[in-house]
């Protein structure tokens, strides 16, 4: 036992001779003690601490995956967990053993999460996981005030509400034939012009005629509601006057 404790650690799991160094030495421990009519109940639980230890990190992870949850106490310190703490800016504090208050934040997601899923009995696991996932990524949280998809993915997930018919989401004014508005001018110094809505081309795109008589295609976002009446087209054009049309609104 004393060349197993003396062993250093693997620190390549492609080291084939020290993987066989270590094998070989297993063996004969496992000989030994079988000679001496000791059950394997009893060296087991002092041979897999060991033999842990001994092996590289990347092989410890995905052992750690199938043993059982008293063999897993050092997981968090290997030097794979260490290096992504390191490269991530992670700083690694560990809380005191059967005192989960220290994490307080951490046990009560837990626990939110243990209620939600006591309560969705009928579904199962990986659905209701889901579904409580899904939900809560799109709640505002009450410390920062956004949803949590919002502070990741920079915009709100499509929930089941939003896709219910007659559901509007935002504010999308609606304009009448005929109606004085104000449209949005990206030619001239003035950013806004006096016109009134034509027809209607789409959900979102209006056909709008100014003062002057000349036609163009807005977005619902390039127009506003005018609460002053329209000036003629003498006060804006006097007689006699040359009117000549950019490229722009000829197109359209």
């Amino acid at each position: 036992m004393n060349n197993l404790l003396s062993m250093r650690p693997l620190k390549m799991s492609s080291d084939v001779r020290t993987f066989r160094e270590l094998f070989d030495n297993l063996s004969v421990q496992i000989r030994s003690l079988e000679s001496l009519n000791v059950s394997i109940d009893v060296y087991g639980q002092l041979l897999c601490p060991i033999i842990i230890k001994l092996l590289p990190a990347d092989l410890n992870l995905e052992l750690n995956k199938e043993l059982p949850t008293g063999y897993k106490r050092n997981r968090y310190v290997s030097e794979e967990m260490k290096y992504f703490f390191k490269s991530n800016g992670v700083y690694h504090l560990r809380s005191a053993p059967y005192f989960p208050a220290t994490n307080g934040l951490a046990e009560r997601f837990v626990q939110t999460l243990k209620r939600s899923l006591k309560n969705m009995r009928n579904e199962e696991l990986n659905k209701s996981l889901a579904n409580f996932l899904f939900t809560y990524r799109t709640v505002p949280h009450s410390s920062t005030r956004e949803a949590p998809a919002v502070l990741f993915l920079k915009r709100m997930l499509k929930t089941k509400l939003e896709v219910k018919p007659g559901f509007k989401k935002g504010y999308s004014p609606d304009f009448e034939e005929d109606e004085n508005i104000l449209v949005r001018d990206f030619l001239g110094p003035n950013k806004w012009k006096e016109g009134k809505i034509v027809s209607r081309l789409g959900k979102c795109f209006y056909t709008v005629e100014l003062n002057d008589g000349r036609l163009w295609r807005r977005h619902v976002c390039q127009l506003r509601k005018s609460y002053i009446a329209p000036s003629p087209a003498s006060e804006i054009f006097p007689a006699g006057a040359t009117v000549r049309l950019s490229q722009d609104d000829t197109a359209m």
